[in-house]
């Protein structure tokens, strides 16, 4: 998802009595831009005993979005959201054209949104979840490492600590 606002000027004149032409310059400004993509979200469970399996990306452009790293590892157990603004800035220009063929009939066709928009480093961040998460019941073993799986879910269960950060 892309959020982005614009500041376009445009003209448009005849090329002929029966064709005209017309193009608009637009300025851009990036807001924001999110992609999350879910390749696999499973969980199941009976009783005590439950699987979770997941393997999904998220990357982005906000400014004054933060991915808190946790200091003893390499993931994410924070998300803040800071003074919001710019992320980018970018060009576009939108083409088009009409054509009288008969007295009424008038042909028309136009290409929009050809541009780009530059994001700013410093808004940029990337995650990542590639895990199977194994729970066998309070009190009892994680057979798959993940000791403080219960702790986290039951005190923060918003927590994304299975994201691994990349900056």
């Amino acid at each position: 998802m892309m959020s982005y606002a614009q500041v376009a000027v445009g003209h448009a004149r005849p090329i002929t009595s029966r064709l005209n032409v017309g193009a608009k310059a637009k300025l851009l400004f990036g807001v924001g831009d999110i992609d999350l993509h879910v390749k696999k979200l499973t969980a199941t469970g009976l009783g005590d005993q439950w699987n979770m399996v997941t393997k999904a990306s998220l990357q982005g452009a906000l400014k004054g979005v933060e991915l808190g790293k946790n200091s003893t590892d390499d993931y994410v157990d924070d998300f803040d959201m800071g003074d919001p603004g710019l992320s980018g800035m970018g060009f576009g220009v939108d083409l088009g054209a009409t054509y009288q063929l008969l007295d009424n009939l008038r042909l028309s066709g136009a290409v929009t949104d050809l541009g780009f928009i530059t994001w700013n480093k410093k808004s940029a961040f990337r995650a990542t979840a590639a895990s199977d998460y194994r729970y066998y019941g309070p009190g009892k073993e994680q057979k798959d490492g993940w000791a403080r799986l219960e702790e986290t879910l039951g005190e923060r269960p918003e927590r994304l600590r299975w994201y691994q950060l990349y900056r």
